[in-house]
């Protein structure tokens, strides 16, 4: 992409300070098509079904992967969002993040620097042809339109 002049993240989230060690990430951000409220606060917390909400677009245009019905044993899948719920189990499904020792996703939860740096790494190395983990059921149908 071309510019004639640098954007400033304050352009796009006037909450994010244009000096800020992470406003670039912002920028880079809102040019590769990530969701982010103009209303932004970047000190506050993010939980992981909201990141989750923020990279499951992002990772479904990039690489184009198709739509698939997935199910998984997750031990709190009643407390995700119901509009969340299918970009968790594809985060399962497409290794990007493990559910805990207890088989729990926590979406609640704050998500750690750690974590999402790990699930943006694990992002970027994910194929449309990526098998899914040992524990899923596959199952296959076919249904009239």
């Amino acid at each position: 992409m071309r510019l004639f002049k640098l954007p400033n993240a304050s352009n796009f989230y006037p909450n994010v300070m244009n000096d800020a060690w992470y406003s670039n990430s912002f920028i880079i951000a809102h040019f590769n098509g990530v969701v982010i409220p103009k209303d932004v606060n970047p000190s506050s917390t993010i939980t992981r079904e909201q990141f989750t909400k923020l990279l499951i677009p992002v990772l479904g245009r990039k690489y184009n992967l198709p739509m698939i019905k997935i199910s998984a044993n997750v031990k709190d899948q009643d407390q995700i969002t119901p509009d969340i719920e299918s970009f968790a189990l594809r985060l399962i499904h497409y290794r990007i993040t493990e559910l805990d020792k207890d088989g729990n996703f926590l979406p609640k939860n704050e998500l750690t620097r750690g974590e999402a740096t790990t699930w943006v790494y694990n992002a970027l190395h994910v194929t449309s042809a990526q098998k899914p983990s040992l524990s899923d059921k596959v199952t296959v149908s076919i249904e009239d339109e």
